[in-house]
């Protein structure tokens, strides 16, 4: 009966030796992946070139990292002529045929300042918004075609670049 008891007793603590290296390894890889993204972000602002072309590689870097199915960066119009036209914008999409309505009609859309729009709440706070259920916002103009697309969150961040907002 006592060996049982040892040997009870020593396959415990080799099981939690396990749990704790496999914790371990997953915090790890949780760090370099990190560093990967931080150190390419840092390369997109370093290696200069056009906003545009740091924010589309910034793109590229946090959707891969975050694992995002759909990102955009929707660059605010220089001039007032310019605001009733809809944005340039950069995509990021892993299935473009699934979320090609939606990046349609977003790419005709102008950015409008109004609480019941997505980026128009981050142009009216300037601040970042994170909607958790998009079929909450029932006046959402491109409702629709994102719960179509299987689109549940979202996530809004104001960027901005000599001191006023220039992309969402």
């Amino acid at each position: 009966v006592d060996c049982i008891c040892v040997g009870r007793a020593r396959a415990d603590r080799l099981a939690r030796a396990h749990r704790s290296e496999l914790q371990n390894s997953l915090e790890l890889q949780r760090q370099y992946a990190q560093m990967r993204l931080l150190r390419g972000l840092a390369a997109a602002a370093n290696e200069g070139g056009t906003v545009e072309g740091t924010l589309e590689r910034a793109l590229r870097e946090i959707g891969g990292y975050l694992d995002w199915p759909l990102g955009r960066v929707a660059l605010v119009p220089e001039g007032p002529v310019d605001a009733e036209r809809p944005p340039r914008s950069i995509w990021y999409a892993r299935d473009g045929a699934r979320f090609g309505l939606f990046i349609d009609v977003s790419n005709r859309m102008p950015l409008v300042p109004s609480p019941n729009q997505l980026i128009g709440r981050a142009f009216l706070s300037g601040t970042s918004h994170w909607v958790s259920d998009l079929s909450r916002m029932s006046d959402w103009n491109r409702l629709v075609e994102a719960l179509d697309a299987g689109l549940q969150t979202g996530i809004v961040i104001p960027v901005t670049a000599r001191g006023h907002v220039t992309a969402f």
